[in-house]
Formats: C-alpha cells, structure tokens, sequence
C-alpha cells in the first residue's frame, strides 16, 4: 500500500516528517484541512498539493496557504510547517457580483460556477429539481459564501470534492453510507470526537414573509 504526497506535481512523501501529516474532513458545506511537515525545499502558498493512497484514492486534494520555518539543523536542513485548504481556496478567487430572480436554485449554482469558477471546476453533481430563489443578490460575495447562502436558502446543502466538482443536492433524498467503517484493522487509528453547538436552538423563531421593493439606485458622493 503505497502512499504520496504530491506538491506542484512532484511525490515529496520521502521528505515527509512521521506522524505529522493531519487532515480534517467535515461532511458538506465546510473547509477541509491538511497540515504537515515537510524537510528540505520549502513548498510555495498557492501550490497544490493532493495525497493520494493507491489503495483509497484521494485522501485530500487542495491548495497550500500557510508555509513557515518549523526547525532549522545547524543551518544544513530545515523543516517546514505547511497548511492547506481543500479547492475552495482556489475557487475564491474571484468575487460574485449578481442578482438572481424567479431562478431555479440549481441553475443559479450552476451559473455561478461557470462565471467565477476560472474554468477548473465542474458541476456534474449538481442535482436538479431546487426551489426556485425568488431573489438573491449578491455583491461582491466570495463563489462559497454564495453557494452557502443558496443552500441556507432552499435547503440543500453542497460540497466541493477533490476532483474540483461541486455537488448541489437535497440531504433529504441522498442516502448513503458512512465514509468510513470503524472495525479492526480500519485505516484510522487515535479516534478522537468533538461536540459543538453550532446549530442547537432550544427557540426557533419563523418570520411570516418579507416585501420587497421594486429596484432603485442609491448613490453616494465620497469626500
């Protein structure tokens, strides 16, 4: 069972410090992680970086974003601490700058990512069948906080995988399987959990409905 760690292309697995290679997944709309520490030439932010295991695939796939001097040796060899995001780093490059009106929530998604997506993402998970938005707009939002704010709107939820395509869909009509089966002899192994509260309400508050107003221009002079 072989192992790499390509970064720009190139499997620096053998430079690798053991035991210091971490990645954090999280289940839909939330930024995966990887760090690690690396010996001999320092890696770049903004160089991507994928671990692969020939036996499970991908195990992340992203883009560096933090790089510093973890240990020199007497000046002959340095070790540095490398931090990666998964591709949604990539995909926020640009800005979103757009109003959606009486659109289908998957069609908005879709054209979000073609406009601001650079042409290095794909949308082949991106289910049909959404709400319709009756509007949204958008200025100057980052592509991810966009898509967050569609799926809080309608429901859905989306991720992005390590094959650069994004997925749009109802959790309520996907069924599937744990990532990962925990027996004997599983690839894992120092389980640790953590709770948080993130979401838990003991009161929930339902708005009626909202108007809105028929488009108009405001204009401010700057001194």
């Amino acid at each position: 069972m072989a192992r790499h760690l390509y970064i720009a292309g190139t499997d620096r697995w053998n430079d690798l410090i053991r035991d210091t290679l971490q990645i954090e997944q999280v289940l839909t709309k939330t930024i995966d992680a990887c760090s690690f520490q690396l010996r001999g030439e320092k890696p770049t932010a903004g160089e991507e970086v994928r671990v692969i295991d020939d036996s499970l695939g991908c195990l992340f796939g992203g883009i560096i974003d933090k790089v510093e001097l973890a240990q020199d040796i007497w000046g002959l060899e340095q070790v540095w601490k490398v931090e990666a995001q998964d591709y949604t780093y990539m995909l926020n490059r640009r800005k979103v700058v757009e109003t959606y009106e009486n659109m289908a929530a998957d069609a908005i998604v879709k054209d979000i990512i073609t406009k601001y997506g650079g042409g290095d993402f794909t949308t082949n998970h991106v289910r049909t069948g959404a709400p319709t938005v009756e509007m949204l707009v958008f200025g100057y939002a980052s592509p991810f906080d966009a898509l967050k704010e569609i799926a809080d709107y309608c429901g859905w939820d989306f991720l992005i995988d390590y094959d650069k395509d994004v997925w749009f869909f109802n959790p309520a009509g996907e069924a599937s399987s744990a990532p990962m089966v925990l027996e004997p002899g599983g690839y894992f192994r120092n389980l640790k959990h953590s709770i948080n509260q993130e979401g838990l309400r003991n009161r929930v508050y339902v708005r009626g409905g909202t108007m809105l107003s028929d488009p108009w221009t405001y204009e401010v002079k700057a001194d």
